[in-house]
């Protein structure tokens, strides 16, 4: 595996978690830190289960990178969208399950990641949504097709439209997380869940996950221009906070 600055990767027997490492940022996600979490998605496949989570107490993933989207031209936001795509995608569609332990913020980019995992599990504090239409912008990792499946067409809309985050509470009742714990005890249970795959191969629990999650949809990547032809638009740019603590969307 080649050298990795922005995540973690711990391999314990068949189990692989795998932790974005960017806390002082909110685990935000910029070009680099997808190309890692690719590399090591790929790497892991062999894996019965693997594990995505974030570093620190406040964020699983808090979006996309600020500092890196600002300046973006069109053709530069098409290729980070694209790298969205690729990682999403490879996630949905490796055999092993993978499972989404949110522990605190899991915002745009961070909720697309945690969709197309098999599995989501909350800490108490976490909050999930897609904010971006605040910024003038379209999801872009493919996430509003996802999410669709989880909560139903209606609350999908609900949630892409106004852009409202909602509490791990609300998650549950809509059927966005699986289950919700205390902080301290999410990863403990996550690792519990993907130990009995362990008597199961990779190849056996892809076969048992239902066609439409392993089925790539190609529609994703109808979002990736939309997000391109935003890049450039003063509106756009004027809206994104100045940093990661500075999003409106975190300081509650």
């Amino acid at each position: 595996m080649a050298t990795l600055e922005n995540i973690l990767v711990e391999r314990d027997q068949d189990v692989a978690v795998i932790t974005v490492n960017r806390p002082k940022a909110l685990n935000s996600l910029n070009s680099q830190t997808l190309r890692e979490l690719t590399s090591a998605v790929r790497d892991c496949a062999d894996a019965r289960a693997i594990i995505l989570t974030g570093a620190g107490d406040r964020a699983f993933v808090a979006g996309a990178d600020i500092s890196e989207m600002a300046p973006m031209t069109p053709w530069a936001a098409r290729e980070f969208s694209e790298l969205g795509h690729v990682l999403t995608a490879l996630i949905e569609d490796i055999p092993c399950a993978a499972i989404a332990a949110v522990n605190g913020y899991a915002l745009g980019g961070g909720l697309e990641l945690a969709v197309a995992c098999d599995m989501i599990f909350a800490s108490e504090n976490a909050k999930l949504g897609l904010p971006e239409v605040s910024l003038g912008v379209t999801p872009g990792f493919g996430g509003t097709q996802r999410l669709v499946r989880l909560v139903g067409k209606l609350k999908a809309k609900e949630m892409i439209f106004t852009g409202e985050m909602v509490d791990a509470t609300a998650a549950l009742d809509m059927g966005l997380v699986n289950a919700v714990f205390p902080r301290e005890k999410l990863l403990p249970h996550c690792r519990e869940i993907a130990a009995p795959s362990g008597s199961s191969s990779a190849a056996t629990i892809c076969r048992c996950a239902p066609p439409t999650a392993r089925k790539p949809n190609r529609s994703h990547s109808s979002s990736t221009p939309k997000i391109a032809a935003r890049a450039c638009a003063p509106s756009w740019k004027n809206a994104l906070p100045s940093s990661p603590e500075s999003r409106s969307w975190t300081s509650h």
